[in-house]
């Protein structure tokens, strides 16, 4: 074990503090007091070389504080053992920068208490006093008491004893000090003369040595000026010429950067410029050259950090700070120079990283790294090569620094550098993210519109602050520049529909439609139009100016039909567009200019495809899918077309998503069927592929396959199924993202195989353990899906786990919010709280965005079909001002689904009933979907039955015709089915009570069993039965049946309901014939009599087609046929 003796002189020749700390933590608590002193002396002096956060945090040590304590009572006393002890820790204290000790003021009160008796010598109040000015503890009561004590000691100092002294009161008390001050610089004004100096050297015994006497008054004099300079006192007339003469023999030039620029702003703040002597000029001039020469060899990287030194020391260091500004501005103008000069990617970055830029000069050189990155040959390749490397690391640590002091403009222009570079750091996404979501009060629209387009560029589809920046946007959208508009749209296609910034879509098109006076160029428009159209189609606005740009080129050089100038990619992609959109524009815009005008320039382009060897796999296989958009398979490209496609697969030159299955379904739809040579080679390679390609390119195809007109070629999907089906049951991962873009393309193309659900149900199980993982809006897609293929999983607990997942959601955008309400409604579900209908509400009035036409559809439908009517009105109230003028805008599937809504909940005078009707009688000759003229019809019967006749609601006669025949061919298809079987029962029990009835009746409704006037003796009795599937999970009735009862009951019908499971209950004809009695008894006023027996079994008494049409043109007059009396409304209670 280490004795006392060795370890002391371990202490004085130890220069390791770490060494020192670890050999203190051992042995201090048996260390007698005078080693113990010197080894804490000897930490504090070795740990001045360390960085002051490792300085703290050897003070921050568990052992130090005790070995402190204990310390401290060994020094107890009033020995001068004790007072070296108590000295030193303060002296080590101010060493580790413990300022906020617990022993520091019990410490100051001792030594104070000792110096006031004259304990304390003037070295060790010397020492006390600079340790007290370090621990910035001078100021207030103990540097006045410290001041009190100093006086009366004056004379035992020497000049740099008085002036150190004399400064550190002045940093503590300020003007307070000016006593003393003014005493030093009387009363001991001959310290600081050369005789003075001289004696006093010979007291203390070292006049021997060469120089002290001219350094300590150098050091005092200097100290004593400063002094008086911090505290703005102006020394006395006869001290200044002495003061500044002690200075004479100090060499300048030879000083530091600190105590040069000290000097010099003391002297330039205590004399005025005529009162300078040469004295004081050659002083000035001897500091100035050695600032200058300091400051030009602070290396460039240093030069930020010493001037944030150099500003936190204040005042005194305005010289300095002056021409250390002048050299970085000049730095800082020939680092602008050398980044706009930078010829290649590996110059800026080595500049970037290894020169000291400024925040403005960082962001100016990513954007143009991103620049120069986007002019090489493959930009995603280089730009990911430059990402990996170990210097763009430091460049984004750099950036991460600067953010809070960049200003906006900069801050927009480094976010799109990252994002043309695909910088994926969350770090600095999330500073960024942090960093404009505070800002976005201050922020221009175009700068958040840049802000967005650069997140969206990365791929983010999720983020807190999108809804905050898209509310920033959206009534600013107008003021946005189109290519602006432009590149917003093709960032945000990509990421999918539950993306957040998908709602921005349609108000983007609009946006870009409304810049007529500054259009897009036409490679822009292109390249957007292709993009957009995998999402939505493209305003009429955007296809005229895509057809002025084609007419302008066609017009614009060569002779002939064959002019223009148009490129094969050019001439093929506005082909594609505008097939793609040739039937929209006969639903929507039957007599729209632009209508008229396509078909012939269609043909012109048509005309205009000829070497199809020069263009692209992609553009062939666009050419293919307007000829199958257009019908032509006997058209003479054909047979070239089909020559090269074969061509390139041989060559493999074909991709599986947008070329192989593309092809595959064009030839189906040219062809009818899926035989022929080519058609069967296609599949074969499909299926080949399916089996060795990365997942990523199997969801490319079914999401493709989701957007185009099929006719169900199944044989296209049974691959990509299988080999979906293999990744998931074999361990395989899909990503959220993915998962959710699959799911929702199945979903679209109603591809219900159960082998796959199940497999993808497992995936999304796997993905729904871990925490977080799946977004709140893709689980809000996920259930749309489920809704549509109507699959509620093997054990339906995949729907609780999905709406779990949106427990701690706090907002949901309107497109996620209405897409679960929308799932909900197609799995007939209404959840309980904390997450039930009304809470969803209640989450996307929190989003604080407003719904579209659209989405207003949808979920009002979906609010009916689950029975929640007065929520329903309630979103109906909260509707935005300008919905109604932009229904004109919506599709027929969402205009009819809003205008069934608006007229279930009687909405009959609202803004948007008016507006929707109206846009549905313009397009009315495009309405042609049987579920869309179903809805019309039933809008009709509304309209007849119970609309106020005054408001003068109606349809085009035309429109109602259609909608008449398409209703009473479903209507007939649903009762040529064959009867259940507790519809039988229920005829046979009728029977059994004498109630002659038929059985599948179409009179305007199809009903189940009509009992008719004359057998009750008072009304009709309207029998209807109902599944399961017709309630929703809390036992209501779905709306769509509640319209049709209601609008029975509008015709004079008593309307009788029967579950299939209430029914079957009833297990003997006595128990059926009691049940069904009680039901019908209280609506017979002479109770039920025996009448005639001409019941009849399903399918008997069914109206003529004739009839039937009948039925549905005037509802009133054909029930009245069947019952004279019945022609009074009755409400639904």
């Amino acid at each position: 074990m280490a004795t006392a003796d060795h370890l002391y002189d371990v202490f004085l020749t130890q220069t390791s503090a770490h060494e020192i700390s670890r050999l203190l933590e051992a042995h201090y608590e048996r260390l007698p007091v005078g080693v113990l002193s010197i080894g804490l002396h000897t930490l504090a002096r070795t740990a001045l070389v360390l960085p002051a956060s490792e300085r703290k945090a050897l003070a921050e040590l568990p052992w130090f504080g005790k070995m402190m304590m204990r310390l401290g009572g060994m020094l107890s006393g009033a020995t001068v053992t004790d007072v070296k002890g108590l000295t030193s820790i303060l002296w080590a204290l101010s060493c580790l920068e413990q300022a906020e000790s617990p022993l520091l003021q019990g410490l100051v009160k001792r030594l104070l208490l000792l110096a006031q008796h004259g304990r304390v010598t003037s070295a060790q109040l010397l020492l006390a006093t600079q340790a007290l000015a370090k621990l910035k503890q001078l100021g207030g009561p103990i540097g006045q008491a410290v001041t009190s004590i100093v006086l009366p000691r004056l004379a035992d100092l020497n000049a740099a004893h008085l002036g150190t002294l004399s400064r550190a009161l002045v940093e503590g008390l300020g003007v307070q000090a000016e006593p003393l001050l003014r005493a030093v610089s009387t009363a001991r004004l001959e310290e600081f003369t050369i005789e003075g100096s001289r004696t006093r050297a010979q007291l203390e015994g070292r006049a021997d040595e060469p120089g002290y006497c001219e350094t300590m008054l150098a050091h005092g004099s200097a100290s004593l000026l400063i002094a008086f300079a911090m505290a703005q006192v102006a020394p006395p007339a006869a001290s200044v010429e002495p003061l500044t003469q002690a200075l004479s023999g100090m060499e300048a030039r030879a000083l530091g950067l600190q105590r040069a620029a000290e000097l010099t702003w003391a002297l330039q703040t205590l004399t005025s410029a005529e009162a300078k002597s040469v004295l004081v000029e050659q002083l000035l001039d001897g500091c100035e050259q050695a600032m200058r020469l300091q400051v030009e060899q602070i290396p460039p990287n240093e030069l930020p950090s010493r001037l944030a030194e150099l500003e936190k020391l204040g005042r005194p260091m305005q010289p300095a700070l002056v021409l250390a500004r002048e050299r970085a501005a000049h730095l800082a103008e020939s680092l602008s120079l050398d980044i706009e000069r930078a010829t290649n990617e590996a110059a800026l970055l080595q500049l970037l990283t290894e020169r000291p830029v400024s925040g403005f000069q960082l962001c100016t050189g990513l954007s143009k790294l991103a620049r120069q990155v986007q002019l090489c040959p493959d930009p995603e390749s280089w730009a990911a090569s430059i990402v990996s490397r170990p210097e763009f690391a430091k460049i984004l640590a750099k950036l991460h620094d600067f953010l809070p002091a960049l200003d906006s403009g900069y801050l927009r222009e480094a976010l799109c550098a990252l994002a043309e570079l695909s910088v994926l750091d969350t770090r600095i996404l999330t500073a960024f993210f942090e960093e404009i979501a505070s800002r976005l009060h201050a922020l221009t629209a175009s700068d958040t519109a840049h802000c967005l387009w650069a997140f969206c560029t990365l791929g983010l589809a999720q983020a807190p602050a999108y809804p905050r920046m898209m509310r920033s946007l959206d009534k600013q959208l107008p003021s946005l520049h189109a290519k602006l508009v432009a590149q917003l749209i093709r960032a945000i296609v990509p990421l999918g529909r539950a993306a957040a910034c998908a709602r921005l879509l349609p108000r983007l098109v609009q946006a870009l439609a409304a810049h007529e006076h500054a259009p897009l160029s036409f490679a822009e428009l292109l390249a957007t139009a292709r993009l957009l159209c995998r999402r939505m189609p493209l305003a009429e606005p955007l296809l005229l100016q895509l057809r002025a740009h084609i007419v302008r080129e066609l017009a614009s050089e060569g002779e002939g039909s064959l002019a223009g100038s148009l490129s094969p990619e050019q001439i093929s992609l506005a082909l594609w567009l505008f097939v793609r959109h040739l039937p929209s524009l006969q639903q929507l815009s039957p007599h729209s200019p632009l209508l008229m005008m396509l078909p012939s320039l269609i043909e012109q382009l048509l005309l205009l495809v000829g070497d199809l060897d020069s263009i692209s796999s992609e553009q062939l296989c666009d050419t293919m899918n307007v000829l199958a958009r257009l019908k032509r398979p006997n058209t003479a490209l054909l047979p070239r077309m089909l020559s090269q496609i074969e061509a390139r697969l041989t060559r493999n030159q074909l991709r599986l998503a947008q070329v192989v299955v593309e092809t595959a379904w064009a030839l189906f739809e040219l062809n009818g069927s899926l035989q022929g040579d080519l058609t069967e080679r296609l599949l074969s390679e499909i299926d080949r592929r399916s089996r060795s390609e990365p997942t990523e390119s199997l969801c490319d195809a079914l999401r493709l396959l989701g957007s185009l007109p099929m006719r169900r070629p199944w044989p296209l999907l049974a691959p990509l199924g299988e080999q979906l089906c293999h990744v998931s049951t074999s361990g395989g991962v899909l990503v959220p993202q993915m998962l959710t873009e699959v799911i929702d393309g199945l979903a679209r193309l109603r591809y219900d195989e159960p082998k796959l659900l199940d497999a993808l149900e497992s995936q999304l199980v796997r993905t729904l353990e871990q925490p977080e993982v799946l977004h709140e809006a893709q689980a809000c897609t996920i259930i749309e899906a489920l809704g549509a293929l109507h699959y509620h999983g093997r054990s339906s607990t995949i729907l609780t786990l999905l709406i779990e997942r949106l427990h701690s959601v706090q907002q949901l955008l309107p497109h996620s919010a209405v897409a679960l309400v929308h799932g909900l409604a197609l799995l007939h579900v209404e959840p309980p709280a904390p997450l039930g209908i009304a809470d969803i509400m209640r989450l996307m009035s929190a989003s604080g965005l407003a719904i579209d036409p659209a989405e207003a559809g949808t979920l009002l439908w979906s609010l009916v079909q689950l029975g929640c009517a007065e929520l329903a009105r309630e979103a109906i109230r909260t509707l935005p001002v300008d919905i109604a003028e932009t229904a004109q805008h919506a599709d027929l599937h969402s205009l009819t689904l809003c205008l069934w809504s608006l007229l279930t909940l009687r909405c009959y005078e609202h803004r948007l009933t008016i507006a929707v009707l109206q846009a549905i009688s313009q397009a009315a000759s495009g309405v042609a979907l049987p579920a869309q003229l179903c809805r019309i019809a039933e809008c009709m019967l509304m309209l007849q039955l119970e609309a106020p006749p005054e408001l003068g609601l109606v349809l085009p006669p035309l429109l109602c015709q259609k909608a008449q025949l398409a209703w009473q061919q479903v209507q007939l298809q649903v009762q040529s089915e064959r009867a259940p079987q507790p519809l039988l029962e229920v005829s046979a029990t009728l029977e059994a009570l004498g109630l002659p009835h038929r059985v599948k009746v179409f009179n305007t409704y199809v009903i189940d069993a009509l009992v008719p006037h004359d057998v009750t003796g008072g009304p009709t009795f309207a029998i209807l039965l109902h599944a399961a599937k017709d309630y929703t999970s809390t036992g209501q009735l779905l709306g769509a049946l509640q319209l049709k009862a209601r609008l029975l009951q509008a015709l004079g019908c008593v309307v009788i309901h029967i579950r299939h499971e209430e029914w079957n209950d009833q297990r003997t004809d006595e128990m059926r014939q009691r049940a069904l009695r009680e039901r019908l008894q209280p609506h017979m006023p002479g109770g039920l009599k025996a009448g005639q027996d001409n019941g009849s079994v399903a399918g008997a008494g069914a109206a003529t087609s004739g009839a039937a049409q009948a039925a549905l043109a005037d509802p009133r007059a054909a029930m009245a046929a069947a019952d004279p009396r019945s022609t009074d409304p009755r409400t639904m209670q």
